[in-house]
């Protein structure tokens, strides 16, 4: 389980800008560049943190350790050896004399999917995830001065670069790419290089990001990042919701059941029956999308998602901690006499005394556990801390694992 040096919430973490600004005027909108204090990221993760895993040497390879510079990504073989694996297979290893000289000459190096592995990295992951409700993942950088990793280009996922030292020197472009995915004709390595300098449009922003420092950059956006220290780190968070295609998936799945899905289609030879097979499998898709059993299928999985990564074990008790995710979206609590109320924008609603105990304690986090809420509440017994979960979970205000 984390502790109080490694926890920190998604309003502390884009301070000054609010969570409701930011999702107001800038989520999946336009990009912004947020100036913080460099304690407030460093004391999560700074080069130490970054050594203690690149020194980890048994967990790197070809898929999950990337070099680049001057724009071009180097090949397994110029920064690797075949070696074995933890898993007992043989592959792509880093060859770390080789990887030092890369670096020396100005190679930057991508440790991938690192979000879970430190437990600073591990915080920002989870406060993103809590807020955004998406899927996160994370990737360290490591770069030179004035060597340019990676061309200009755009993610498939919504982008939080987390500057940590040094100093970098971001480019947004006016160019982007509506609606990108992760599948062919539709993510950046789709196209060549011509397509992307036409598309990229002309620069709109330049910004020198510092440590502490927080820059927003939406899915699509064309960007590009030159190192303006000696050395510097960040890192980048991605956010992935599901989109309509994984509704697409969904529906298929609930299809398979239905006997219409799996009869045949008519022969070619008869066209007139051939259209009105199209038309009953559309109206049938129809009243599938209305069926409010489908989306919930959807709903659950995206909620499967939201909290599948979290650390939960705190050994050597043996049990999972059960989780809850605090949506207070809008939420306010006051007291009016001897009452309790919370407002939100379904409305006003009573609470209990318990529940407004528990809710002034949890509003302002990203995400509660039970053993948090009783160490923290002690005046509360069983019962009425029971009692206080239910109510907010009622209310929409707390989510359940």
């Amino acid at each position: 389980m984390p502790t109080p040096e490694s926890t920190v919430t998604f309003r502390d973490l884009i301070a000054p800008l609010t969570p409701e600004e930011f999702f107001a005027d800038y989520y999946g909108k336009r990009a912004v560049h947020i100036p913080g204090d460099p304690a407030k990221i460093q004391r999560l993760f700074d080069w130490s943190s970054f050594n203690r895993l690149i020194n980890m040497t048994t967990l790197w390879n070809a898929r999950t350790m990337k070099m680049a510079m001057d724009g071009r990504n180097l090949a397994p073989a110029e920064f690797c050896r075949m070696g074995g694996l933890r898993d007992g297979g043989h592959d792509f290893v880093p060859d770390w004399p080789k990887v030092g000289e890369l670096l020396s000459g100005g190679a930057s190096v991508v440790l991938d999917l690192m979000e879970m592995l430190d437990p600073g990295s591990a915080a920002i992951a989870t406060a993103l995830q809590m807020a955004t409700a998406s899927r996160v993942t994370c990737n360290a950088y490591y770069s030179r001065n004035q060597r340019p990793a990676f061309k200009s280009h755009f993610d498939t996922m919504e982008v939080f670069a987390v500057h940590v030292e040094g100093e970098k020197t971001w480019r947004l472009y006016d160019g982007r790419f509506e609606e990108p995915v992760e599948a062919e004709g539709y993510r950046y390595s789709s196209f060549g290089e011509d397509h992307h300098e036409a598309a990229k449009g002309a620069l709109s922003q330049e910004i020198v990001m510092t440590p502490g420092d927080i820059l927003y950059v939406p899915r699509g956006q064309y960007h590009d990042a030159l190192a303006a220290s000696e050395a510097c780190l960040h890192l980048s968070y991605g956010t992935v919701r599901p989109t309509g295609l994984d509704f697409l998936s969904t529906l298929r799945a609930a299809a398979l059941h239905d006997p219409l899905f799996r009869a045949e289609m008519p022969t070619l030879d008869d066209p007139a029956a051939y259209r009105e097979r199209v038309r009953d499998l559309a109206r049938r898709l129809g009243e599938m999308c209305d069926d409010p059993a489908v989306a919930g299928e959807l709903l659950d999985e995206q909620r499967r998602r939201l909290f599948d990564m979290i650390p939960g074990f705190d050994l050597p008790a043996p049990d999972f901690a059960a989780f809850y995710r605090v949506q207070a979206k809008g939420a306010k609590l006051a007291r009016r006499g001897k009452d309790w109320q919370l407002t939100t924008p379904a409305g006003k609603e009573a609470l209990s005394p318990a529940a407004a105990c528990l809710a002034e304690w949890a509003l302002p986090r990203d995400v509660i556990t039970r053993a948090e809420a009783e160490a923290a509440l002690p005046d509360l017994d069983e019962a009425d801390l029971r009692s206080a979960l239910s109510q907010l979970r009622t209310l929409g205000i707390l989510l359940r694992a």
